[in-house]
């Protein structure tokens, strides 16, 4: 593959570029460290209809829905955080450093650990609603 090929498929982000025009429903985390708030949304893409058979989705005008709001404190040795009166042990494999330097990728990393069966679930409930809508797309 040659470099100039590179352009075609990534964009300037770094995103692939057919990422946008997938029609799954994705998650995306707003740590808020400042306020010690979690916020994970997830993005609905917009369904788009391009041929007879063809369906696109769009994260254009992509809905963002609020699926998590939790407020949270983290230890000041990093080994412990409370989330509505229940502390949860960080594993000792995450880098404490990333952690104190407020790594976004880390803490979604432990979040998404913590809230696994919530996030789990409403993933799954997003993906059969958009289901439905592809199924109803004119």
């Amino acid at each position: 593959m040659i470099d100039n090929d590179l352009h075609n498929i990534f964009d300037e982000n770094g995103q692939h570029k057919l990422n946008k025009f997938s029609t799954e429903p994705t998650t995306k985390f707003s740590i808020d460290f400042f306020e010690e708030n979690l916020k994970v949304f997830v993005i609905i893409p917009e369904i788009i209809r391009i041929g007879a058979n063809k369906v696109i989705g769009s994260l254009e005008n992509a809905r963002k829905e609020l699926i998590l709001s939790k407020d949270f404190k983290i230890s000041s040795d990093f080994n412990t955080i409370t989330v509505d009166n229940i502390e949860y042990t960080i594993p000792k494999f995450f880098n404490r450093e990333t952690m104190k330097n407020e790594d976004k990728n880390t803490w979604e990393i432990i979040f998404r650990q913590i809230f696994h069966k919530e996030i789990f679930n409403e993933m799954q409930h997003q993906k059969e609603l958009q289901t439905e809508r592809l199924r109803n797309v004119k």
